[in-house]
């Protein structure tokens, strides 16, 4: 016996069951999923984080890059104004990411390895 259905094997009440094959993005059981998407985003990421790494970019024009890149499929479809309004959202939401924070502490830390080298 569990506690509120925990342990019972059935989802919590209230909730609706879901259909692995169906609504999750067509994910079934035993599907191999990744990190990379079909439009090329994280692809772009990463040869932009190798980018950055190898300092032919700069942090803030990696960041820019990245918001470009995010909001790329907005554009024709936002009026300009909104989509600059989104962009500049993201860019705040950007600096003040503590993940950001710990890229930007370990590419400081790799680069002046590298510099003392």
């Amino acid at each position: 016996m569990g506690v509120d259905g925990i342990g019972s094997g059935r989802p919590p009440g209230g909730l609706p069951s879901v259909d692995p094959a169906g609504s999750a993005g067509g994910v079934a059981p035993g599907d191999r999923v990744t990190g990379a998407r079909s439009d090329g985003v994280a692809a772009a990421g990463s040869a932009e984080l190798g980018r950055l790494e190898r300092g032919e970019l700069t942090l803030p024009d990696y960041l820019e890059a990245r918001v470009v890149s995010a909001t790329q499929h907005l554009e024709g479809r936002l009026p300009q104004a909104e989509l600059t309004r989104v962009r500049d959202g993201l860019r705040a939401e950007l600096a003040s990411d503590p993940v950001t924070a710990e890229l930007v502490r370990r590419l400081d830390r790799s680069l002046t390895r590298r510099a003392g080298a």
